[in-house]
């Protein structure tokens, strides 16, 4: 695996194969909240703290804030576009632009709860539904490009994961009721309508699991599994994720540390990150995002010891904003100081972060930024963001030492086709 910086970089051994993001273009702060005076593209008195926001293809973002009286409202590429409620989730989105909460009873009001919905084309916020029956909670609602909403679902006795219909909501596992004892109410959903989702059993391991729409399921990772760093997996942090290919993005505890790993269809195990390796630590206990590229985006600890985000494709790690990282705002230069809440990527490869800045005059509060990576170029071998002739004499170096930049053809191998994927690759330029 090679581990790449934003600001400098390093080498390790070892690492699959993969496309790999080589560099960050820049950086955009979309909005700023301070708890104490004014920000930006906010309320006054807002605040972003522990929030995670979601970006689609399209550059679209959501997050949800904390107003003035600590309640929460949903915010669309630069609006606010639902009414504060008590209880509302972290909103999510999908490329057509429909963008899904919910909000619990614990809402004071009965006629906030539910599940929402807010359509980016028409600018209609409305209450999709409380079903099912009975229901007293949801957990956060996912939805894909089709437009189909899954969510876990809770009762009194047992909680459910499904999908809606319409308004109709169709269970397909459900807690409390063999074999499963519990199901994390953060999930992940794709184009076929799987879900992938940790869950507990009675009387076997426990695990993370792939759902299909008849209810069927398949054991992704179990505990007791042995990881490709040659330690065992013994448990699970909080949610996953997975891409319309079937890869599923896991944080498992392991007998050695915290691993990112993703995981196919076919059960092929890819670690993308491992507290053992000396360059990331301490991954943090929000759930990994990935993309239909199989790029994974984390938050963990760099070899720095500083918070850091990394994005990783399974060969390589880009660290793409760590403390000290500096961007622009609009209130002048600032510095991240810190991480809060989750993070996302996109197909575009733009990845969200929730940072905490310090400016000239002191903090300027929490804000949401946009980070931009640049895609790979393969023929640039040398990795000096050229291709040049240097960059066949790189390519050689690569070819006799069995290296990653040997791969050009992307079939996971260093052979001599490589050397015509190459040729076609450095005409094509970057």
């Amino acid at each position: 695996m090679r581990v790449l910086c934003a600001c400098a970089a390093a080498s390790i051994a070892g690492g699959a194969t993969g496309q790999l993001p080589s560099s960050v273009s820049g950086y955009e702060v979309l909005a700023r909240g301070v708890f104490d005076g004014p920000g930006f593209m906010l309320p006054p008195f807002s605040q972003v703290t522990n929030v995670t926001p979601r970006i689609n293809a399209n550059g679209d973002v959501t997050f949800s804030y904390f107003d003035a009286n600590i309640d929460k409202v949903v915010w669309v590429n630069g609006q606010s576009v639902s009414a504060a409620f008590f209880s509302t989730s972290d909103p999510n989105l999908n490329d057509d632009g429909l963008v899904v909460w919910r909000v619990t009873t614990l809402d004071p009001n009965p006629l906030n709860w539910g599940v929402w919905t807010h359509d980016l084309s028409t600018g209609v916020t409305s209450r999709l539904t409380t079903n099912p029956l009975g229901a007293s909670g949801w957990g956060t609602p996912t939805i894909n490009d089709a437009g189909v909403i899954a969510t876990r679902a809770e009762f009194a006795l047992n909680d459910a994961i499904g999908f809606y219909t319409g308004t109709t909501f169709t269970p397909i596992a459900v807690d409390d009721s063999l074999p499963f004892t519990f199901l994390n109410s953060t999930i992940g959903l794709n184009e076929s309508l799987r879900i992938s989702c940790r869950g507990n059993r009675a009387g076997a391991a426990d695990g993370v699991f792939v759902f299909e729409s008849d209810g069927s399921f398949t054991p992704v990772v179990l505990e007791g599994d042995p990881s490709p760093s040659g330690d065992t997996v013994t448990g699970f942090l909080n949610g996953t994720d997975l891409n319309d290919a079937g890869r599923v993005a896991i944080n498992a505890f392991t007998s050695g540390g915290d691993e990112i790993l993703g995981v196919d269809a076919d059960g092929t195990i890819t670690v993308y990150a491992d507290e053992d390796d000396g360059v990331v630590s301490d991954i943090a206990f929000f759930n990994p995002r990935i993309n239909n590229d199989g790029w994974i985006v984390f938050r963990a600890f760099n070899a720095g010891g500083e918070q850091a985000v990394f994005v990783g494709d399974g060969v390589d790690l880009l660290e793409i904003a760590a403390v000290g990282t500096q961007v622009e705002t609009d209130a002048g230069l600032a510095t991240i100081t810190g991480f809060s809440g989750g993070v996302d990527i996109n197909d575009a490869g733009q990845a969200l972060v929730n940072a905490a800045l310090e400016g000239r005059n002191g903090s300027l509060g929490r804000a949401i930024i946009r980070v931009d990576i640049v895609a790979a170029c393969p023929a640039d071998t040398n990795g000096d963001g050229v291709v040049s002739p240097q960059d066949f004499n790189a390519w050689i170096v690569a070819f006799n030492s069995q290296s990653p930049a040997c791969d050009q053809n992307g079939d996971g191998l260093c052979t001599p086709q490589d050397f015509n994927a190459w040729i076609v690759n450095f005409n094509n330029g970057c």
